[in-house]
């Protein structure tokens, strides 16, 4: 008589080495997000600096062509965009007459109450001392045109 030898074991995974996976799994998991936290407050940052950068050549700009007069300027909010304001300091150069040092400053509240800031710093001519150009165009021409391709 032949005894039937028991069935053979099943291989598959024992209840420690499913706990290992999953604690390694959740280890993983913890440092994804706070990758994904520091992503988005780069990302965040970066967005930041490229509207304050945006902003504050635009405000150079009014002061370079004369919108916005040599003067200094105390904390002011962006129509086109309130939670952004802007300050500007200017200073005359003492050895050149009607040449400024302008400061812009932007700056922004974040939603965590800190303050982001950024600075652009340009000498600008005085555009109220810049002279006119004159222009005399009393030439008078006395000659004829002949068509393209053709005489």
């Amino acid at each position: 008589m032949k005894l039937h030898s028991p069935t053979p074991r099943r291989s598959g995974m024992s209840i420690l080495e499913v706990l290992i996976a999953t604690a390694i799994f959740l280890m993983a998991l913890a440092g994804l997000s706070q990758l994904m936290s520091l992503s988005t407050y780069l990302a965040l940052e970066t967005n930041y600096s490229n509207e304050a950068t945006r902003l504050a050549q635009g405000k150079m700009n009014e002061f370079v062509s004369g919108i916005q007069s040599l003067q200094g300027q105390g904390e002011t909010p962006f129509e086109e965009d309130p939670t952004w304001s802007w300050s500007a300091e200017c200073q005359a150069d003492g050895t050149v007459s009607n040449l400024s040092t302008v400061t812009v400053k932007i700056t922004r509240k974040r939603t965590d109450g800190t303050t982001f800031e950024a600075e652009l710093k340009q000498m600008v001519m005085d555009p109220s001392s810049k002279g006119a150009v004159e222009s005399s165009s009393s030439s008078s021409s006395s000659g004829t045109t002949t068509p393209a391709g053709g005489n």
